[in-house]
């Protein structure tokens, strides 16, 4: 804990998403597309996807679920015999973009631990960026941050069944779904990194003149 060692002012600057790079786009896949991007590795909630994936197999071409990224997991990816779990490999950073504003929500699932619980990772700053709902593990800053602005749910990993009544809820009611993108219009600018970047510089010329 900082405050072990430090008693005095502290701002947190946050990453946030690039407006350049990440917007809104009211186009979407035709099949409801939940999506993952980034980090595969260790620390990923990797396997509580695959076993989304396989609880929703039942509906078919109807719901798909994209995974962009490479990691030291990836290949649980490359091996998977989920038919709902499509998996892109790496790609650069603005087709990330163009994929993920066509996708429904956005998955950001990380392992249980208190390195997870206090992270608040990037790809859930992106996602606000396009106005996708998050889903979220484990209970989290993050999670608790997404819920409060009502732009999505958190859980811990093993409740997945809840995953799955979640999933479904925003498939099937359009009206609780476009209340969450209403949400995150509204909420997004002030996740951008230049908004970020400006009330930064002010504070800190406000220090520094105070």
């Amino acid at each position: 804990n900082i405050r072990e060692v430090y008693s005095g002012e502290l701002y947190l600057l946050r990453n946030g998403f690039s407006e350049t790079v990440f917007s809104y786009n009211p186009e979407k896949y035709d099949s409801f597309t939940l999506v993952l991007h980034g980090n595969l590795s260790s620390f990923q909630g990797i396997d509580v996807v695959l076993e989304l994936g396989k609880l929703l197999e039942n509906y078919g071409n109807r719901l798909q679920i994209l995974v962009i990224g490479k990691g030291s997991d990836d290949y649980k990816f490359r091996e998977c015999n989920i038919s709902t779990i499509k998996y892109l490999g790496p790609k650069p950073h603005h087709e990330i973009a163009t994929i993920i504003q066509k996708a429904h929500v956005g998955l950001s699932f990380r392992k249980a631990g208190k390195i997870s619980e206090d992270a608040f990772p990037v790809r859930a700053y992106e996602y606000i960026g396009v106005c996708l709902p998050i889903l979220v593990t484990p209970i989290s800053e993050a999670g608790r941050y997404i819920e409060q602005l009502k732009i999505g749910y958190q859980f811990e990993p093993e409740q997945i069944k809840e995953m799955v009544s979640a999933v479904e809820d925003l498939m099937f009611n359009s009206e609780l779904y476009q209340s969450l993108i209403n949400n995150l219009k509204e909420s997004r600018g002030s996740f951008s990194r230049e908004v970020i970047s400006a009330d930064f510089v002010k504070a800190l010329l406000q220090k520094v003149r105070s």
